[in-house]
């Protein structure tokens, strides 16, 4: 799961970990949410940079990423049954994985923290954090995401 650093006042950072308390969540998702507000205002396009999810007009959907050689693509189908056990695999406390026999062929399970995507033709697999793979679920949809009042 690549990763960035970043340098905070230490104010700043304990302000996020103050509201992380409050909400009962860590600090990456108080900064992913500060993310999807700025994606359902339309400040930012509603991508995940390095992935590519593309809704083809033969009904069909890629995933892929940059960093890895994982790509697959799968029915529309597939792709919400995938969306679907992202959601269920990223909730708090989840220890599961499943293997998908969907036409996309494709391993999820839960790693600490992140969840794994593996390709099981190429063998290709992919880390990345829950609410990263929130949004690849949403994507996957091909649902907007919704402004949360």
């Amino acid at each position: 799961m690549p990763t960035q650093n970043i340098g905070l006042p230490l104010e700043r950072y304990r302000q996020l970990q103050q509201i992380a308390a409050l909400d009962g969540v860590t600090v990456v998702d108080v900064v992913s949410d500060f993310i999807n507000d700025a994606i359902a205002a339309g400040r930012i396009p509603d991508s995940l940079p390095g992935w590519t999810v593309r809704h083809k007009s033969n009904g069909t959907v890629q995933l892929a990423t940059e960093v890895s050689d994982f790509d697959v693509t799968m029915s529309k189908a597939s792709a919400v049954v995938l969306a679907d056990e992202i959601d269920r695999l990223a909730q708090p406390n989840v220890k599961a994985k499943a293997i998908l026999d969907l036409d996309a062929n494709v391993k999820i399970e839960r790693t600490g923290p992140a969840l794994a995507l593996t390709d099981i033709n190429s063998g290709a697999r992919y880390t990345a954090a829950r609410n990263v793979m929130v949004d690849i679920a949403r994507l996957l949809r091909d649902k907007p995401l919704r402004t949360i009042d």
